[in-house]
């Protein structure tokens, strides 16, 4: 005879189960370390934080609204079945114990009076399937370095793309203010300051999580965002004044351009077994980006190609003659 204390199974979960799930959602833009926040919720013990969802979700709270004429029974069938999709998309068995994805809001920053939509048939709408979610808007303070970025280079006009990035963050920045109950918001500069951690132990406060020292540890983890290392450059600099005291002053620099160049050709000839002034001389002006580097590299320990070769190989010719190789095969 089966038990009658079988497991339950997700489908067997009733709607007000499914309700009460714990979840937390990023709603970020683009180019602003969301992945470094992203990997730090992923690292909390039960947490399983999806990726971007291309504003599926937006979709959803759309079609929600209209299949009710503009209003949302949050306990009918409907609602339900919606509740048992997302988690079967973001938290399929065994499910975790706070699931979410982040979300990078881009199509519509061409146009930030569509933030509304990202509240109302987002937020809104999240909220009313699962009422203890929780939402981390998350962005950078420095708009230009967003906008300058290869993300949005098509865009027509750097200033105009700051612009209505400096509008959306406004309209995040007061929602956030009026619901501090289950919105909190970051940004890669208060992540990764090492001198002041407060915004990241405020965030774990705010999803009532415990800081761990590993956690602290990879919240302050630097990322691979160059342009982002620019800006938290600093120097102590020792100055005598006129009447012979001496003073510190910090100063703050942003990497050059042929600084930049060097740092591209010293990780390029790290990767290929080179120097950089070998790696400057080989036909490749162009640093090789890291996947490139990667596989010259593995080439070159595999004994594919030698280190000198490394440096002028036809990448692309190794992708398509040893596919299989990086693979893993």
């Amino acid at each position: 005879m089966a038990s009658s204390s079988a497991v339950q199974t997700p489908r067997d979960a009733t709607c007000d189960e499914l309700a009460n799930r714990r979840c937390v959602f990023i709603v970020a833009l683009g180019r602003t370390g969301s992945s470094h926040l992203l990997n730090l919720l992923n690292a909390i013990d039960g947490y399983r934080i999806s990726g971007e969802t291309d504003n599926s979700w937006l979709y959803l709270g759309w079609f929600a609204s209209a299949a009710r004429g503009g209003g949302f029974n949050a306990s009918d069938a409907l609602a339900c079945e919606m509740r048992r999709l997302m988690l079967a998309v973001h938290n399929p068995a065994p499910r975790a114990r706070v699931f979410g994805f982040k979300e990078i809001y881009s199509p519509f920053v061409r146009r930030p009076s569509a933030a509304a939509d990202v509240l109302t048939h987002g937020v809104g709408f999240v909220r009313d399937l699962f009422p203890r979610a929780k939402f981390i808007f998350h962005w950078r303070w420095n708009y230009t370095r967003i906008a300058s970025s290869d993300f949005w280079s098509a865009e027509r006009s750097a200033n105009e793309t700051s612009a209505h990035f400096a509008a959306v963050v406004r309209r995040y920045d007061s929602y956030v203010a009026a619901h501090p109950d289950h919105a909190f918001r970051t940004t890669l500069e208060g992540l990764t300051l090492r001198q002041n951690q407060t915004q990241v132990t405020r965030l774990f406060d705010f999803l009532g999580e415990r800081l761990t020292p590993r956690l602290r540890k990879l919240a302050r983890t630097r990322l691979v965002l160059r342009d982002w290392s620019e800006e938290t450059h600093q120097r102590r600099i020792k100055r005598v004044a006129d009447d012979g005291t001496v003073v510190v002053e910090k100063k703050g620099y942003a990497f050059s351009d042929d600084a930049k160049k060097l740092l591209e050709l010293k990780r390029a000839a790290k990767a290929l077994g080179t120097t950089p002034e070998e790696a400057a001389a080989a036909p490749q002006v162009v640093p090789p980006s890291a996947r490139q580097q990667h596989k010259a590299s593995a080439a070159r320990k595999r004994g594919l190609v030698s280190a000198a070769e490394a440096a002028v190989v036809d990448l692309p010719a190794i992708d398509r003659d040893n596919g299989m190789l990086w693979m893993g095969r």
